[in-house]
């Protein structure tokens, strides 16, 4: 019996040893996600003095970067055999620079690119010296407001239309959940019978408009509640659930397969969606508590998606007063006395709507602290659908590191999660205007060697549920308005200030300096004509310069957890045989409190680039 207590004892010890570990793990990831954040916010305040420092040398875009200064084929982000065939067993990686990539529309000469640039350069410092002091062997990024990207280490990029692939870093869940924080969002789809119109050979507009949906919820992370209404004649709730659902992997994907079954007929009633997408909210408010959250207990928000004007139903101009109190809900925000936002979004699809049910729809977006916006024919309603986010991060700054929801990396690096952390100018007017979003990626199998699995996930879900105190002005809404169409600015509700009347201290967008930065910033695309394998792929084996140090420190792990695993089995085994024959006893064996985290389906698990 000794040897027996001897050897859970021993189990035990092991089993807090890599429960611990993991969580150094975690601390580690938030360390170096905050020293990224840290020095953004120090080189973006001196970022002006940095014209002439910044001539020396320039950055490497994504499709320009240069192997030749002592490559690495790696085999830490797993082979890309995919698209470089069997038998590449490794990536080109350049650990001594970090790359760039730019949001669609923007160029390497623009002046918002070139300053940028130039302010951020200095993060290579920080990327390097955090590979060196903490092993790391995952990607480490920032994002800026401006739509720059810079990911470390050096990855190579390919051309589209003789351009460089255009990359948008705003719409990844990463960047998103650290801009504007946990948030019920509730999005309501037209499936009226002129949805089916097609808008091209082989697509209806509902079926562009589903696809939109799935990629707006491959956008939301599991500090998210999130549901999908759709409405003609009458309005339903996708899947049926009565309460909103938490933005896990495994939730997503049934919304997703839910969306797919939507079918259009009928007339347009907005009235009969808006109401259930409140009782939705109010519902899920009431109803969620400590053991079974079924809210975020911030931010609401609702995208209302329509291609026509209303044919049955009244006008739904502003919710009643009751009806707000309960959607602010400000008994349910963190931070005592402040108060959680609820923003209506309005958006029209297509050239079916008159000016009159346009009108209505910016009516009530104005009546709701939200905007209208207008989505053209050929126009991608995600990319009109997915910038309310800009209206949530204004003045929403929060120091706190936050945790993805668990994703496939699209550069082989597998499933991962992230830890984020938002970036703003304290130099600014109030409020803070946000500069970008820093990260670095935890691998998922590296948290999944903890038997505690479901208490790390639930862990990180708590250290990421902090609300954020939205203190937006009627300016701001206006100017932020104003940035997506002049027919956007409100004319009536409670927020239609003049914009024109609106002072400096209202801005809503990084100011710019007042110097010229070179041209030079970012380097010359000098590899314009070498296809994308010949930089990418590689073969570890017949390759110099080779790196697999996350390989082999997950191989000892694995070693070490196999012998931990069958000491656990050992023991028992006999704590087993010791319980059945020798007490020959029978008790009734206590499970333990139900996960508040379902374990991550691989399967399940989106490719998201970064």
């Amino acid at each position: 019996m000794n040897y027996l207590v001897g050897g859970i004892i021993f189990s035990l010890a092991i089993y807090g040893t890599n429960t611990q570990s993991v969580k150094d793990l975690i601390t580690n990831k938030e360390q170096i996600t905050t020293g990224i954040a840290n020095e953004v916010e120090r080189l973006y305040r001196f970022r002006c003095n940095t014209q002439s420092d910044c001539n020396k040398s320039c950055s490497d875009s994504a499709c320009a970067i240069d192997f030749t200064n002592q490559p690495t084929c790696s085999k830490v982000f797993g082979g890309y055999e995919s698209f470089c065939g069997v038998g590449n067993q490794g990536q080109f990686l350049n650990y001594n620079v970090s790359t760039l990539t730019f949001s669609p529309g923007l160029s390497s000469k623009d002046p918002i690119v070139r300053e940028s640039v130039c302010a951020f350069r200095k993060l290579n410092d920080v990327f390097v010296s955090n590979k060196a002091n903490f092993n790391h062997s995952t990607w480490q990024y920032f994002g800026d407001a401006n739509g720059v990207f810079r990911y470390y280490p050096g990855y190579a990029r390919g051309f589209l239309n003789g351009l460089c692939r255009p990359f948008e870093h705003r719409i990844r869940p990463w960047y998103i959940a650290a801009a504007t924080g946990p948030k019920d969002v509730v999005i309501i789809i037209d499936r009226s019978g002129s949805m089916l119109q097609n808008v091209s050979s082989t697509q209806s507009r509902l079926d562009v408009v589903k696809t939109a949906v799935y990629s707006l919820l491959d956008t939301f992370s599991f500090t998210d509640f999130v549901s999908v209404v759709s409405f003609s004649t009458n309005s339903t709730i996708a899947g049926g659930n009565q309460t909103l659902l938490r933005a896990d992997v495994t939730n997503i994907k049934y919304l997703k397969d839910e969306v797919n079954k939507i079918v259009a007929g009928g007339e347009t009633n907005f009235e009969l969606g808006l109401q259930t997408a409140f009782d939705l909210l109010s519902r899920s408010s009431n109803q969620s508590t400590s053991d079974n959250f079924q809210s975020s207990g911030c931010q609401k928000v609702i995208l209302f998606l329509t291609d026509g004007d209303r044919t049955v139903g009244v006008e739904p101009i502003a919710f009643t007063e009751t009806q707000q109190k309960i959607l602010e809900n400000v008994r349910n925000c963190n931070g005592g006395g402040s108060s959680c936002h609820s923003s209506l979004f309005t958006f029209s699809i297509g050239t079916n709507i008159t000016s009159v049910g346009n009108a209505e729809l910016k009516n009530l977006a104005c009546a709701n602290k939200g905007v209208w916006t207008k989505i053209n024919q050929g126009e991608d309603p995600f990319i009109s659908m997915s910038s309310y986010f800009k209206f949530l991060a204004l003045g929403n700054k929060n120091n706190d590191v936050i945790w993805t929801t668990p994703y496939q990396d699209d550069f082989g690096l597998g499933l991962v999660s992230t830890a984020a952390q938002a970036v703003y100018d304290d130099q600014s007017p109030f409020p803070e205007i946000l500069i970008g979003v820093a990260a670095s990626d935890i691998l998922v199998s590296d948290l999944s060697k903890s038997s505690d699995y479901n208490v790390v996930f639930n862990e990180l879900i708590n250290q990421s549920n902090h609300c954020r105190n939205l203190t937006t002005s009627s300016c701001q809404l206006q100017l932020l308005r104003s940035s997506i169409s002049n027919f956007s600015v409100c004319t009536t509700g409670p927020d239609s200030t003049d914009v024109n009347i609106c002072s400096n201290t209202d801005n809503v967008v990084l100011r710019a300096c007042s110097n010229e930065f070179p041209l030079s910033a970012v380097c010359t695309d000098t590899n314009r004509t070498v296809d994308l394998k010949s930089r990418t792929c590689c073969n570890v084996s017949s390759t110099t310069t080779v790196s697999s140090d996350h390989q082999s420190t997950a191989s000892t792990v694995s070693i070490v957890g196999a012998v931990v695993g069958g000491a656990v089995a050992i023991t028992l085994v006999a704590l087993a045989v010791w319980y059945f024959f020798l007490r020959k006893k029978s008790e009734k064996v206590n499970s333990g409190p139900p996960s508040t985290y379902t374990p991550v389906n691989v399967d399940d698990a989106t490719t998201i680039s970064k």
